[in-house]
């Protein structure tokens, strides 16, 4: 990333639990038969007859394999100032391995940013089963609060426009369990696109696993020094027997940007 510019989004298949979206995709399947699943489907079938059993009918099974099979997102988690200097223990603990190193966003500038358009930020919705139902209320309300504007959708798009936002809601979901992590999910836009300037897919070798990912484009080089400054509040190197090593590399590599390195003050443990 500090040197292209690159943030990569891999397939959720090859994700370190692919169970995670396995979750929400079976808690929508679930609940297609109950009373909050009849009234999603009375609610969008209001704007578009008969598109609420289409939606949540044959064609939610037919996009089920669909969703795994194109759906790239990257898992950021929400920075709490009282971590500036250590990052998150179960994020080292999980990712962190020998070379670990946190990245702190500035999410206020990358959700306001025009240049970052074609991606989408999106937070978790830790959500058991009376949470579940809890998301579907709402948005059974806001649809009706909105039938007018579906109604005026072609039945093509509204159909698209839902199976998308369906896609993103069980993509953005997970276990109550892990509400520590505070997740947030980085989508591209349009999940099902072909190439454009700032987003392309391509094949990269992921732990010797060649596979199709997005990449979408943050900045080029001419631009990387402010583009950084501005996106990047600061850089924690996670706790390792080369810690210090680390540090100097990275800061010696953004040098002439306002991006600060920080060893992380979490001790190391060491092999066990």
């Amino acid at each position: 990333m500090l040197e292209t510019g690159e943030l990569w989004m891999r397939n959720v298949r090859q994700m370190n639990d692919s169970a995670e979206v396995s979750y929400g995709i079976n808690g929508l399947l679930g609940v297609r038969s109950s009373y909050i699943g009849r009234g999603l489907v009375h609610a969008i079938s209001s704007a578009h007859p008969g598109l609420g059993e289409e939606l949540l009918g044959d064609h939610l099974n037919g996009v089920v394999d669909q969703w795994y099979l194109q759906t790239h997102v990257a898992c950021v988690t929400e920075h709490d100032p009282m971590r500036d200097f250590n990052g998150r223990l179960s994020m080292w603990r999980a990712y962190g391995s020998d070379t670990g190193i946190a990245f702190v966003l500035k999410g206020d500038k990358l959700l306001a940013n025009e240049n970052y358009d074609h991606l989408y930020l999106r937070p978790v919705d830790y959500a058991g089963e009376l949470e579940f139902v809890g998301l579907l209320h709402v948005a059974i309300s806001y649809i009706e609060r909105n039938v007018e504007a579906l109604r005026a959708l072609p039945r093509l798009w509204a159909k698209i426009v839902l199976t998308d936002w369906l896609c993103e809601l069980v993509t953005c979901m997970k276990h109550p369990g892990f509400h520590e992590e505070r997740e947030w999910r980085v989508l591209p836009v349009w999940q099902h696109q072909e190439a454009t300037a700032r987003l392309e897919r391509a094949v990269k070798d992921v732990g010797s696993v060649p596979q199709i990912i997005f990449v979408a484009k943050l900045f080029d080089q001419d631009t990387r020094a402010t583009t950084l400054s501005e996106m990047v509040d600061r850089i924690i190197v996670g706790p390792s027997s080369n810690q210090q090593a680390i540090v100097d590399a990275i800061a010696l590599k953004i040098e002439g940007t306002r991006v600060q390195v920080l060893p992380s003050y979490t001790p190391w443990i060491g092999a066990r």
